[in-house]
């Protein structure tokens, strides 16, 4: 199982982490990635976000996290709500679920490759465990952060966060 997570995770950081440090618009990524799922029908609301979020990294891992953010929120909560602000040198991207939240015990785990916290192991229901921990790599690979708090109100809210890039 070991040389299964390494080999998947190889490929993840081959495929979509590369060598990319281009100046990268979280904002535009965030807009495309809910006006994606939007118009294919799915509950996503777009609250708030500045003219622009440059970071520095690689658009398709960026794009990646965001997405699995997103499509998890659908999956366990029925509706995403997204927004992006900017703040202390940091762009922030923030994705609530009104799903039944994670607990607190759990929320350093459900980063982990292959973990599940929806125990019937149903594919239908989920995945194979893979998305977050792709989200937790591509954020540390940007020099960023990922967590899991309650949102207020229920649910989960998950909350990214990159160095702004530096103006020349």
């Amino acid at each position: 199982m070991q040389v299964l997570v390494e080999d998947t995770l190889s490929f993840a950081n081959a495929a979509f982490l590369g060598t990319g440090t281009d100046a990268v618009d979280l904002v535009n990524l965030v807009c495309c990635e809910c006006a994606e799922r939007a118009q294919a029908g799915h509950a996503v609301r777009l609250v708030q976000q500045p003219n622009t979020a440059v970071v520095m990294g690689n658009a398709a891992a960026l794009c990646r996290a965001i997405g699995n953010l997103i499509d998890n929120a659908l999956r366990y909560g029925g509706e995403a709500e997204v927004s992006v602000a900017t703040r202390n040198g940091a762009a922030e991207i923030v994705v609530d679920d009104r799903g039944p939240g994670v607990k607190p015990a759990d929320r350093d785990r459900i980063f982990e490759p292959f973990l599940r916290l929806e125990g019937s192991r149903n594919r239908d229901w989920g995945g194979v465990g893979l998305g977050l921990a792709v989200v937790k790599q591509v954020a540390e690979r940007h020099r960023g952060a990922i967590t899991v708090t309650d949102r207020p109100g229920g649910g989960a809210r998950f909350e990214m966060s990159f160095p702004l890039a530096r103006s020349p």
